[in-house]
């Protein structure tokens, strides 16, 4: 009862100030956080000021217009330089979910999970006449494996960006890994290999997997508000259950494994057949769930608490029936007018079964930016402690144990919230924890003196963790470049990315007389491949996430980037690779397949190179060293051709504005151009634009789009684009 009133008061007094805050007109009224539709589009949502590029906000809206977002970003760029911030960072992450979505009108339509997998299974069903005739349709190249380019031969944790894994309880040696770009791998040698296990299912990015304790092969996985099941190890798939609110994790009855819980963004659920049918056990936000060691009838579970504004701990003793909060000595925000809640971890450890950690992401008072601090419980929760001596900041720049720094991110207050954050507990000394946020660190202290480990040990680690399961004497961190692995306490740890061939590439060049490609990656930088270094295998160039990479078609080993110095890659990956001059002018770049501009070379002559920026068609006849201007059409400049039979014949799509696109065409090398009629399509959106040439005709030209309805798919012009015909054939559908 205390409780409560508590909060009646602290919402009254909240009401109260907010009122008085904007009848005085204060700065405060340009600061909010705002409230999309989809949370989950997002790393984070962070806090909306006047410094707010007003293109982010409108990503942030509750009905987001994405052609609204495309336009101002770009024009806001034109207009500053470029940081990387959240704002960013969020945005790629939305992209990434929404791009395929776009309807004609800008806004998106995601499709409900039944739909996805009823076109998955119809996909499948397409694809297996064709590999009955042809079973090796198509043939992964990698990257299997990514090594350093110091000649070392030493891999790096750069591969893919793994969101959660899953160990078997029964056989640690199998172990399952779920991946941002969709999909489930396997390993059954403890991560030293790894196979896909989902390629014909539509399981994209998933938030959690658990094995069953007693059945390595019986897996579930939780992706977004559905759960996927397979009872034979991967090899097929079902939707087990379709939730109202997404499935942050879940938790298995360690006997009777029929028994299921997950804590979801609505709810605590619970099936006791096997994931068929579900009850609801507690209503709220739930961010995570956890059983006390050797029962399965205590639980915790970390909540949101919109009144205090805090992730709050709840207890239950009878299998979930009733709950009871824990907040004797708990974090309590310090000013509710800036309060935000991100999330909360629990671990737990069967060294103590008695003891409870609280990893806490929040803001409890200006400055705190997100990060503050580990609770732990001795006695299940009935009391609470904080070692450190801090809730939040002030933050001490640098990051001594010693010190308050600052675990959650960048010293410039830039963290992923939720996004990157996980804790779990030492199997054989209670008092030692990880703390994955974008640095991977370590307490052995109880959530004090925290290290950062990656750094102090010199591990060989990604950035930006996701989760951390702690098996016995097995310790796994999965991040955004991949898996590490370590049985000594995180002395060392050792890269197990064999075989998982997920990376996401947003740019992407090949050669022509050697088998070289390249490409630059979301989350993991530039690689290549050379064909001496065998299929599978990769050298890590260097960057971050940039749509990059182009490769000289006449001598296939010299190769560039935007965010990195142009390389010549060696033979052998013994070999280091070495810089080159880098180009004059790089192509507009997107991380939107088809809104950027590419570099193409002259087919004749090595020394001439064409580049579309901007509006402008650009020319070097130096190789690349520098460029003049060719054209400048009345709007932005995408995909271009030059025509193999003639030269002189150069055809580029240019968008006059968002919606508006033609194709111009060249005669004269690119003097002059004029544009061409557009097909006689009848409905949909052609804005997802592809074309090419027949390399021994200059006037047949094929025009595609990804994004037009079943019937306006695909066109085609034999006179140079004065006339189309509508090419649509069922094979093409969908």
């Amino acid at each position: 009862m205390i409780k409560k009133l508590q909060k009646v008061f602290y919402l009254l007094t909240f009401v109260c100030i907010s009122s008085v805050l904007i009848s005085q007109g204060t700065t405060k009224d340009n600061h909010y956080y705002p409230k999309p539709a989809h949370p989950n589009w997002f790393k984070m949502i962070p806090l909306v000021d006047d410094n707010t590029p007003e293109w982010a906000k409108v990503m942030y809206n509750e009905d987001t217009n994405f052609e609204k977002v495309e336009r101002l970003k770009y024009q806001y760029y034109k207009e500053n330089s470029f940081e990387k911030n959240i704002h960013i960072q969020n945005y790629k992450h939305w992209f990434k979910i929404v791009n395929q979505h776009v309807k004609d009108d800008g806004y998106v339509s995601l499709p409900e999970s039944s739909e996805v997998f009823l076109k998955a299974e119809k996909v499948k069903q397409n694809r297996k006449p064709l590999h009955k005739s042809n079973p090796n349709t198509w043939t992964n190249i990698g990257p299997d494996i990514t090594y350093k380019n110091d000649g070392s031969l030493d891999t790096r944790p750069t591969q893919a960006n793994v969101y959660c894994l899953g160990v078997a309880p029964s056989n640690p040696n199998v172990v399952y890994a779920g991946m941002e770009t969709g999909g489930i791998f396997k390993s059954i040698d403890k991560g030293l290999n790894w196979v896909p296990v989902s390629h014909d299912y539509a399981i994209g990015n998933s938030q959690d997997i658990k094995v069953d304790p007693l059945d390595e092969d019986i897996v579930y996985v939780a992706r977004d508000k559905d759960l996927y099941k397979s009872i034979n190890g991967g090899s097929t798939w079902t939707l087990q259950y379709a939730s109202s609110a997404r499935i942050e994790q879940l938790y298995i009855h360690t006997t009777n494994t029929d028994t299921i819980y997950a804590a979801t963004q609505s709810d605590v659920l619970k099936s006791e057949d096997g994931g068929a049918t579900w009850v609801s056990k507690f209503s709220g936000y739930v961010y995570d769930i956890e059983a006390k060691p050797g029962t399965n009838d205590t639980f915790y579970i970390s909540i949101k608490d919109d009144i205090d504004k805090r992730p709050e701990i709840y207890k239950s003793t009878d299998s979930g029936d009733t709950w009871t909060l824990m907040d004797n000595g708990y974090y309590m925000p310090s000013d509710l007018s800036v309060a935000t809640v991100y999330g909360c971890k629990i671990g737990v450890t069967p060294a103590d079964p008695n003891r409870i950690y609280a990893g806490i992401i929040a803001t409890g008072k200006a400055g705190d930016n997100g990060w503050i601090s580990i609770y732990y419980s001795l006695d299940e929760g009935a009391t609470w402690q904080e070692d450190s001596g801090f809730d939040g900041g002030p933050y001490v720049p640098g990051s001594d144990p010693a010190t308050n720094w600052y675990v959650a991110g960048y010293s410039s207050g830039y963290h992923q919230g939720w996004y990157n954050f996980d804790i779990d507990v030492s199997h054989s000394n209670p008092d030692k924890l990880w703390i994955g946020t974008i640095w991977f660190c370590e307490s052995g202290n109880k959530g004090g003196n925290i290290e950062y480990i990656r750094s102090t040990r010199s591990l060989e680690m990604h950035a930006d963790i996701q989760d951390i399961d702690v098996v016995g004497s097995d310790i796994w961190i999965a991040s955004d470049g991949g898996i590490n692995y370590s049985n000594d306490e995180c002395a060392t740890t050792e890269v197990r990315m064999n075989g998982i061939t997920a990376s996401d590439f947003w740019g992407f060049g090949h050669g022509w007389n050697e088998d070289v490609w390249v490409g630059g990656r979301y989350h993991n930088g530039d690689i290549a491949y050379h064909e001496n270094y065998g299929v599978g295998n990769t050298m890590f160039l260097g960057g971050a996430e940039s749509p990059t990479g182009y490769v000289n078609p006449y001598d296939n080993r010299k190769t560039y980037f935007t965010d990195i110095s142009d390389k010549y890659i060696p033979f052998n990956l013994s070999t280091p690779s070495s810089n080159i001059p880098n180009l004059g002018l790089y192509p507009t770049q997107s991380y939107f397949h088809f809104s950027y501009s590419e570099m193409e070379y002259h087919p004749n002559f090595a020394n001439i190179i064409y580049t579309g920026n901007d509006s402008i068609l650009y020319k070097s006849v130096n190789s690349g060293g520098s460029f003049d201007t060719l054209y400048q059409f009345p709007g932005l400049v995408r995909r271009f051709e030059i025509s193999r039979d003639n030269p002189n014949y150069i055809y580029a799509i240019v968008y006059h504005s968002y919606w508006t696109w033609h194709i111009h065409k060249s005669t004269d090398g690119g003097q002059t151009f004029v544009q061409l009629p557009q097909p006689n399509y009848t409905s949909g959106s052609w804005r997802n634009l592809s074309f090419t040439l027949n390399p021994f005709d200059k006037n047949e030209i094929w025009l595609a789009s990804n994004s037009s309805d079943n019937g306006n798919k695909v066109f085609s012009s034999d006179d140079g684009g004065l006339s189309w015909t509508n090419r649509y054939s069922p094979i093409i559908a969908d």
